[in-house]
């Protein structure tokens, strides 16, 4: 793992059996590595089975990351989009049993559900790209969603099956920091003494401030340094 010779983690293959929102499951299949058998809406019945977030699973937009969110919303807003999820579901479910009683083929009557309708797959990839799903996935910026079906596979899961494997790649993947040139050349700039952040990202030409002079929410000079905060965190947590 550390000198990331991929070979032995390939000799492993884990097959899941996973039940999620389709919404989820469309993230999911964007990791093209692996072999996925998907329940079939035109062979068979689809479920009246639907994802309802909780009032604390929704959030606002974030000024930050364009596909993610971030803040509490108000309670009546909350409690009218979960209202208003609850509404379509049923309605929706209703028309898709009422056109399927009327002789609509299931290929076509399946059109009217929606995102949060449950789909079942089995799928099936090797341990590297396992450890490659879940580093994307475990990640905090990945959805609260699919995080949650990553943290348990790796918990219930990989960390059972391949116990060793899974420390190594919790040691050198999910706990190891990497940098780029631009970085190396600013993390070079503070470990020599000669100058704070702000300086040391100056120098190698990592962004943190914009033209009119206000601050950067996103760019590889913010990301540079909450890589170093983060480090010096882990420091503090660890010496104090």
């Amino acid at each position: 793992m550390r000198h990331r010779h991929t070979t032995p983690f390939e000799m492993v293959e884990i097959k899941l059996r996973v039940r999620l929102p389709i919404y989820v499951a469309r993230q999911w299949v964007r990791h093209r590595t692996a072999s996925i058998n998907e329940y079939s809406a035109r062979y068979s019945i689809v479920p009246d089975e639907f994802e309802v977030p909780n009032e604390n699973e929704i959030m606002g937009q974030s000024e930050s990351n364009r596909q993610g969110s971030e803040g509490a919303l108000p309670k009546e807003t909350t409690e009218w989009f979960r209202k208003e999820i609850s509404n379509i579901s049923e309605n929706s479910y209703n028309i898709y049993s009422e056109a399927l009683r009327r002789g609509v083929s299931k290929e076509t009557a399946r059109i009217v559900l929606p995102l949060n309708t449950y789909t079942e797959w089995y799928w099936k990839t090797n341990l590297w790209n396992m450890f490659h799903f879940l580093s994307l996935r475990m990640d905090a910026h990945a959805q609260r969603e699919i995080r949650a079906y990553a943290n348990t596979i790796a918990e219930h899961i990989v960390a059972r099956i391949a116990p060793i494997s899974y420390e190594a790649f919790t040691d050198f993947v999910l706990g190891s920091t990497s940098f780029s040139k631009k970085e190396k050349s600013a993390l070079s700039f503070l470990i020599r003494g000669k100058g704070d952040l702000e300086k040391a990202c100056e120098y190698a030409g990592l962004k943190l401030k914009k033209i009119d002079g206000t601050n950067m929410k996103t760019g590889e000079g913010v990301e540079f340094a909450k890589k170093i905060e983060a480090i010096k965190e882990k420091c503090d947590t660890t010496f104090s």
